[in-house]
């Protein structure tokens, strides 16, 4: 937990604060959509991750899109913003720096 809570900038304290806001709003106007974006705001801010992956798995789903429904991965935006958020994670992991500490 102390790991996860280490390395506080603005942005994931922004990231929080809109999150919170974002889930408490859902509740007020019974909106599940705005819930679900306030709680993946909220899993980005606590493990730190990025939402780039994410912002084109929504573009994606807008403009390339399944219109039959039958596609797994482009028929739901939510789908395919996790399906990119995922990828999107992958591939950035592949080019963090490595500190000399542990490059011995």
């Amino acid at each position: 937990m102390k790991a996860l809570l280490s390395n506080l900038t603005f942005s994931r304290i922004l990231k929080l604060v809109l999150s919170i806001i974002l889930i408490a709003q859902s509740f007020y106007v019974k909106d599940i959509m705005t819930g679900i974006a306030g709680f993946i705001l909220l899993a980005m801010a606590i493990f730190n991750i990025g939402c780039c992956g994410a912002i084109a798995g929504f573009f994606y789903w807008k403009f390339e899109g399944c219109s039959n429904g039958q596609c797994m991965i482009s028929s739901h935006p939510f789908s395919s913003m996790i399906y990119f958020a995922v990828i999107g994670a992958l591939v950035s992991s592949l080019f963090k720096r490595k500190n000399k500490e542990t490059l011995g």
